[in-house]
This record gives structure tokens, sequence and C-alpha cells, in this order.
């Protein structure tokens, strides 16, 4: 069974690396809970062959850093695990998922082969940093994982009535989520008529209404992206840092990538697109928000407007010498 693993492990890695830590992790969560020593660390063994790809990936060190304000951050990702659109239903979620964990701890009713799996990834999302290996939330990403772990690990023989009410957390968010994203769909939707105008292989300057305090997810900060697939456009809105993914952005500078598109604003305020710089290497500017645009840069003839969007095409530049 070993031996089956090796490959097993490095398709796992290959499909998700985060995937692959977290099924590392679950087997010696199993492995302490069986044998209470440290010969659990290498009871993964057969899991340990991506490390060699690890070690030798470029820019494997590319980041490292906790960012500012760590103590107020982590609790953050914590209070928000669950954050959509609706704040005091996401705070309650959260609440109600580690009431449940916590009281089924308290009567002894969490099974170790998952709880202790449960128990390190939520010590995971305190020590790892939120910038790892070139991504961001590195350590948000575990804290819904840790809450599913934890009320997969609560073993306790409940009344009949206790199961069919066990679901309804998951249906209720299911529904508020599903018309969420339908409004979305439809506004989506409406804004990519835009792409009527742009022709293809153009490069476009993607800018997206950015709120430091936002709640939620911003569901169109990578929308402009949808011009490379309809129109084989280059856009600023794809992820491609050096060494950590395989997308690589050629014509533009290395900058014109995520997170360039956004652009600070506070909730009302009219936007400055003036200086947007990923605008100096494009022909188009795309921007999503419902903060309504202030100024464009100079020369710049808007082909389409919408409530939460706007396209223009820009001047013509003399080329750079």
């Amino acid at each position: 069974r070993a031996a089956l693993f090796v490959p097993i492990g490095a398709a796992v890695f290959l499909c998700h690396s985060a995937g692959w830590g977290l099924l590392g992790v679950l087997v010696f969560g199993y492995e302490w809970r069986r044998r209470k020593s440290l010969a659990s660390l290498l009871a993964p063994w057969p899991l340990f062959l991506p490390f060699a790809a690890i070690a030798l990936q470029p820019g494997v060190g590319a980041s490292f850093d906790y960012g500012a304000g760590v103590a107020s951050y982590k609790f953050a990702i914590w209070l928000k695990a669950l954050a959509d659109r609706w704040p005091l239903l996401d705070m309650l979620s959260v609440l109600a998922l580690l009431g449940a964990i916590l009281f089924a701890l308290h009567r002894r009713w969490i099974d170790g082969r998952l709880g202790w799996a449960a128990l390190i990834v939520a010590l995971l999302t305190l020590v790892m940093p939120r910038h790892f290996g070139g991504g961001d939330f590195a350590d948000l990403r575990l804290v819904p994982i840790a809450l599913m772990l934890g009320c997969m690990a609560i073993d306790v023989k409940a009344p009949r009535w206790v199961l069919w009410l066990a679901p309804a957390l998951f249906l209720l968010r299911l529904g508020v989520t599903s018309l969420g994203w339908q409004e979305d769909s439809q506004r989506l939707e409406r804004d990519l008529a835009a792409l009527e105008h742009v022709p293809q292989g153009a490069k476009v300057a993607g800018a997206s209404a950015y709120f430091s305090g936002q709640w939620g997810a911003n569901s169109t900060e990578h929308a402009p992206s949808y011009a490379t697939l309809y129109r084989d456009a280059l856009v600023n809105t794809h992820f491609a840092l050096p060494g950590v993914h395989m997308l690589s952005v050629k014509g533009a500078g290395a900058e014109f990538a995520d997170p360039s598109q956004r652009v600070a604003v506070s909730p009302g305020d009219a936007v400055d697109l003036s200086n947007h710089p990923p605008a100096a290497r494009a022909d188009y500017i795309w921007y999503f928000g419902e903060n309504p645009v202030a100024k464009l840069p100079e020369g710049a003839v808007v082909l389409y407007r919408s409530p939460t969007s706007l396209l223009a095409r820009l001047a013509k530049r003399p080329p750079a010498r």
C-alpha cells in the first residue's frame, strides 16, 4: 500500500498542492491518535516525493510575509471565514460551527482520527504567513478546512431530529449564495456586452474598485480577463507571478498582471483613472465597480457604459524611444 501511495501522492500534488498538504496532515493526525509518538511524523512518507519538486521549483521562496497587524488580521480571517455578502449571516454561521465543535469537544464527542487533523489545521491558520510561495491568503484558505474537519470529527449517536437539523445551515447558505451568484451572473452578462467594441488581440487595462475594508470577495476583480477568452486580448488581470504560475505575460511588462487592476476607493467616492498605471501599456481601459468614474486618461473615448462598468478606447501614444 505504501508503494502505491508514492505515485498517488504525486498525482494529488499535481492536481492541487494544498490538497496534497492536507492529505499529509490527515494521515499524520490519524497516526498520532493511534501511536502518540514522533514516529507519526514519518507515517506519511509515501507522500514525500513532491517535496523534491518543491525544493527545485524556481521562486519557491518568493514570499514569506505575515504583513502588518498580524493579530487583528488573524482574528479577521476567522471572523470572515465564510464571508460572502451578508456580514451578520456570515459571522453567525462561523459562530454556529465553532459552537458545535466546542460543545462536542466538551462532551468528548470528537473522534481523534479527524479531530487531531482539525486541530493541526486550525493551528496552521495562526502559524502560516499570509504570503507564502508567491501566493496570497495562504492562511485564510485553511480556516474553512479547519471548520469542516472539526464538524466531520463530531461522533455522537444523536436523536433523529438533530440529523434533520444538521443540514439546515448548509441549505440556508447554499440558497443565499446561489441567489447572490445569480445576481452577479446577470450583471456580468450585461457588462460583457462591452466586448463588442474590443478587437481581436487588443491590450486591455482592467480596473476594479477595491475597498480595503470590503467584507466579501470582489466578484468582478478579474472580470476583464474575459477579454482574453473572447478576444485573445492581453489583459492585466491574470495571475502571472514568475516561478509560481505557469502563465507568463509577454509584451506588456512584468507588472502588467494581477493585482495591478485594483483601484483603492472609498464607498461612494468617484474614481480617478487618469493615471491608472496599466493604461500606459494598453489600447483600452475596462473598469468594473459601482463607484462612478470621474476622470479617464487624456484623450480616452467612452465606448460602453453601464451602472457597474465602463469601457473606453485610449488615445494613441507615440512609441517609446
